[in-house]
């Protein structure tokens, strides 16, 4: 049973980062911002209610902020981890550990 959850989990892992690196990416959220700018210059925006165009604003702000969040989380990760590597690459007593 434990062996089923580690590939389960596994396969989740490699999904996952999959993801992370479709969704932190420049192309990714041009692409978004074609998409929304596209569903809300469309006619039916247009013939809604007011309370169901502000719905729709608020809706593609979000989507869009989903984007950004990504790339500001994937850059800060990246440099985390690159001064993590310098202080342990640093320390004599922290290397033996690592090697």
């Amino acid at each position: 049973m434990e062996n089923i959850y580690v590939h389960i989990e596994r396969k989740f892992e490699k999904i996952a980062s999959v993801a992370i690196a479709l969704l932190g990416n420049s192309v990714t959220f041009i692409i978004a911002i074609c998409t929304v700018i596209f569903w809300l210059s469309n006619k039916l925006f247009y013939t809604q209610n007011i309370h169901s165009s502000i719905g729709d604003v608020i809706l593609g702000f979000t989507f869009l902020s989903l984007f950004i969040i990504q790339k500001s989380f994937n850059r800060f990760s990246a440099s985390l981890h690159l001064k993590i590597n310098e202080l342990v690459s640093s320390h004599d007593t922290a290397k033996k550990f690592c090697d």
